[in-house]
């Protein structure tokens, strides 16, 4: 497989079935019910996202690993998801210069 040297993340959303005995499972994940069907074009995009999501996912964990060799990370303790006490990180430019190494 070739990387093409996009950084691509894809989000899924998953809304709640009405009825909640059927699902839609492909490869054991639950998946949007109008991605099940084969003749969809979009079911086959989704084969071609993933080579995608695993190429973002390396790049992130060899990112990550790198800055942690190199000593000079930033601490994380004060990092959130959550958004109402969200803050700028100060390591973003320093993560973000050591992405586009990787």
């Amino acid at each position: 497989m070739k990387s093409i040297g996009r950084l691509t993340l894809v989000r899924q959303t998953f809304p709640m079935p009405q009825n909640t005995s059927q699902r839609c499972v492909k490869h054991n994940h639950r998946i949007n019910n109008s991605l099940c069907d084969p003749k969809n074009p979009r079911s086959q995009q989704l084969e071609i996202t993933n080579r995608y999501i695993y190429d973002s996912v390396l790049l992130l964990a060899n990112t990550f690993h790198r800055k942690l060799e190199d000593r000079k990370w930033h601490s994380m303790a004060s990092l959130s998801c959550i958004r109402k006490n969200t803050k700028p990180w100060q390591g973003g430019k320093s993560m973000l210069d050591t992405v586009k190494k990787v």
